[in-house]
Order: structure tokens, then sequence, then C-alpha cells
């Protein structure tokens, strides 16, 4: 690919008749409906539904889909509604709405707040008012379960996550606020009865924990964590077994005030880290700590440090990556180049595996949603550059060496989310 991003590569009809090219749902300033044309080689937009009632909150939406039906769950962000409405003092009510798969609206669930949402194929998840909610396909509470999470830096509020994966009736969730940060596994095989199987408490420093995803074959559970310090700022990957037990882990003491850079593996004892007389090329450490349980975390790897005046940098960024094996990133590098990368996670050591140049970006604001579907993967890209903004769909045939075969402009601004359409065959699939 050349290193003009913005470069179209067109499908052709023989090529396109190889593939089974599911519709694509997305949510920018309206929800769009986009279907592949033959004729013109390019996803074009087959039907728009507006869902801001309230054009003036400023609101997230999260989607997912099932076999006839597109459910959007509304995330109002309500500090800075206040702050932008001082004299507004109601908390604007929030919502899940139920859509066609042609996008007409069906049903509405009101709620606090939607921080996440998920189905299991049968049912719809979603965190809300410090909860998490089974409801059916009518939009009907089934049970909720209590997550009992604080937050202590904003007067007590209950917190929600802002992610949830399902694996095998198993629901797992990353808390959403800074400090103190949780992941929690909650049994949905009932859902007419939750069930809170373990909460994790991770410790850090000015840390948040960005996205996950999980390999079953290993018995991984992986955490992307992101921080910042006095020192500079950072990205580890947490590793943590699937069946993980309630309990607790200190990951600040990796987050330091000096700088090294990453090329080699180094394990590390964690009472004993000293990264001022640490001389090594990266830093990885294993919880050795005996007051920890061994088998709660199998471990912490370092893959980007920047120091705080920004002079300093190694690693690269990982930008957004899928959710189940074959697990693909996007990785952001120093050079300022974007790659497709596998990631390899086998005796818990994280390896990138470069596939597939995608572009450079300087100075860019890039925005990633990531998913795969068979032997594809759709990307859609959103860089921000001299004060514009453009989206962009990428497919990416990953069935042997990964190569691009359709990259073209969506006439959308602002991305918010999307997801695969529910008319596919493929199944629900959603984007991070």
């Amino acid at each position: 690919m050349s290193k003009d991003f913005f470069t179209d590569i067109n499908l052709s009809q023989e090529k396109a008749s190889s593939y089974s090219l599911p519709d694509l749902i997305v949510k920018s300033d309206k929800l769009i409906k986009f279907s592949y044309n033959n004729q013109t080689q390019k996803y074009e937009s087959q039907a728009v539904a507006n869902l801001e009632e309230t054009p003036s909150l400023m609101s997230f939406w999260r989607l997912v889909a099932l076999s006839d039906s597109i459910f959007v769950g509304q995330n109002i962000d309500q500090r800075l509604n206040r702050r932008l409405n001082q004299e507004q003092t109601d908390r604007p009510q929030s919502k899940v709405i139920k859509l066609s798969a042609s996008l007409e609206k069906l049903q509405v669930y009101e709620c606090t707040n939607v921080a996440a949402i998920a189905t299991d194929g049968n049912h719809i998840f979603i965190c809300t008012d410090g909860k998490l909610i089974a409801l059916n396909q009518d939009l009907e509470t089934l049970d909720e379960v209590n997550l009992e999470l604080l937050d202590f830096l904003w007067g007590g509020e209950k917190k929600n996550a802002h992610d949830i994966l399902i694996y095998q009736s198993i629901a797992y969730l990353l808390d959403n606020v800074v400090s103190p940060t949780y992941v929690l596994r909650v049994d949905i095989s009932n859902p007419n009865n939750l069930q809170i199987l373990s909460t994790f408490h991770i410790s850090g420093i000015n840390h948040h924990l960005r996205t996950q995803w999980i390999n079953p074959d290993l018995n991984q559970w992986c955490i992307l964590q992101s921080y910042s310090t006095q020192g500079g700022s950072g990205e580890n990957i947490i590793i943590l077994p699937l069946d993980v037990e309630s309990g607790s882990v200190d990951i600040g003491q990796s987050q330091f005030s000096g700088y090294t850079k990453i090329s080699h593996l180094v394990d590390v004892d964690l009472d004993k880290l000293n990264f001022d007389e640490l001389d090594v090329d990266e830093f990885e450490f294993l919880c050795s700590d005996p007051k920890l349980n061994k088998s709660s975390i199998l471990r912490c790897q370092s893959i980007n440090q920047t120091s705080f005046d920004r002079s300093k940098k190694s690693g690269f960024e990982l930008v957004a990556v899928t959710s189940f094996p074959p697990v693909w990133g996007i990785i952001y590098e120093i050079s300022e180049q974007i790659h497709l990368a596998k990631i390899e996670t086998s005796n818990n050591n994280v390896n990138f595996q470069k596939k597939l140049y995608l572009g450079e970006f300087k100075d860019y604001d890039l925005k990633v949603r990531i998913t795969s579907v068979d032997r594809l993967l759709f990307l859609v890209i959103e860089p921000y550059t001299n004060q514009r903004s453009f989206t962009r769909l990428l497919i990416i045939d990953v069935a042997q060496e990964p190569s691009i075969i359709l990259n073209q402009n969506l006439e959308v601004q602002g991305l918010y989310n999307f997801t695969i359409s529910p008319e596919t065959p493929l199944g629900c699939v959603t984007f991070h």
C-alpha cells in the first residue's frame, strides 16, 4: 500500500463473488446502514436513522446486533453536560433502542446511562447505574446484579464497566474509572439469575483499563492498561487466567519515574524493582511478590513508554485489537507508521508480528475500530488532520498473507461505533 493512506482500492465483481460481504451499521451523527454495491464496487448508504432527540447533549452510542434486530445504547457524558448546561439540574435520561434491520425504531428501554452493551446471541446485557442488567429481546428486565464498585474520586458514585466481552456464558467486565479499577467475571448462563464469580482489583498510578481480549486455548484474559505519571506514560498488557479468582494486584511500581527503551525481556521481582538502577532495554515482570497469589496474574508486559517531556519514546501504541483468536491488532509506531500485527501470547509472553503496512500518520488524531468475520478483518479508521476528519473503511483478507481487498471513504463525520448487520449469516460481531 502506498504512503497515501487515502488511496482507494476497489473490490472487483469477480473477486467480490468469492466473499460473503455483510452490511455494516455505523454510528456517527446518525445511524447508517451500508451495503456493498457490486456495480460501484463500494459500500454505499442504504438506510439512515436519527437517534438524537436532544442533539445538544454530549452522548455516545454502543451497538450490538442479533438475528433480526439492532440494539443501540446511549451513554451520556453527565459531567460535561452539567458543565455546559449549568441551569439544568436534572440528569438526562439515557436509553436502549431496539431497531429493525432496516433501522426502524421498535422499542425503547429507559435507564440512567449505558456504559457498555453486549449480547450472547439471545439476550442483551448492559452496564448502567453501577449494575449489570440482563434484558430479553423485547427490552424487558430479566435480572440485575449490583457490581458494587464505588468511585472514591467523585464522591462515592456508583461505577459502571465500560467493556463487556462474553465467552461461554461468562461476561468479562472492565471497570471504566481511573482509580480504583476492577475487572469482574459474571455468570450469565441463566439471565434470570446473574451471579458475580470474581472481582479483581488492579492498582496503578493514574491508569486506565482500555480494552480486552481472550485466548481460550491458553486460558488467558488479556487486558490493555495505559498509565500516566510524573515520569511519563505508557501501556502494559496484563494477562490473567480466564478463571481468575477475587483478589488484587498493584502494578504501580512498574510505572516508573525513570525511562528505559524496549527491545528485550527481563523478569523483575516487584519488591526489588528500581528503575533508577535497572539498565535494560525492556522491562517485563512476573508477579513474584510473596504477598500475591501467583495464580492471579500470569504476566504484565510493557509495550511502550514515553518520557514526561516526550523527548524519549520507545515501543508502539496498540490502537485497536480483535476480541478472540486469531488476535489481530493495529499498532502505531514511533516512526509514525501504522501496521496490522498478529498478537501471539504463547507461554504468557506477548509477541507482535508485523504483517501489513497500512500507512504513515503524522500529527493525526487517530480513531480505529476493528473486528474479524471469518477470513476477513473489517477496519474503520478515522484520522483527524488539518481540522478535518476522514472515515476510511478497509477490508483485509487474512486467510494467508494479509492483503487489503478494499479501501474506501465512508461519507460519515464523527465516528462513534459500528457493527456487522444482523442480516448476515455470519452472525453478530461488535467492533471495539
